[in-house]
């Protein structure tokens, strides 16, 4: 009776030498590269909304220069302003001829 107490308490298979070691240290790697996944992800999702942050600021840049820069219309009058008046007079004379030369045909 003693001799099936003591199968009992044995242990059912024999493991090799070093087998606990290599277990331990493969259970290390697997928590390691399941935490490396997770870490991938939040790196994934920090590159993205830090893309995302830069092109916005970007078209809001893009945006504020354009309102800031004065359109052609306003360019065109700062030149008119600033030409002399016998400019403006040839100009706006020829446009009287050509319009008369226009009723012509």
């Amino acid at each position: 009776m003693s001799n099936d107490m003591d199968r009992m308490k044995s242990m059912p298979y024999r493991l090799e030498d070093g087998a606990m070691e290599r277990m331990k240290i493969r259970a290390c790697a697997a928590v390691r590269g399941q935490q490396a996944k997770s870490n991938k992800g939040a790196r994934v999702l920090r590159w993205s909304l830090s893309f995302a942050v830069a092109v916005v600021l970007c078209f809001v840049v893009l945006g504020y220069m354009e309102l800031t820069e004065p359109t052609y219309y306003e360019q065109f009058m700062e030149l008119v302003a600033e030409a002399p008046e016998d400019a403006l007079y040839e100009l706006s004379a020829d446009m009287v001829e050509y319009a008369e030369d226009m009723t012509l045909l």
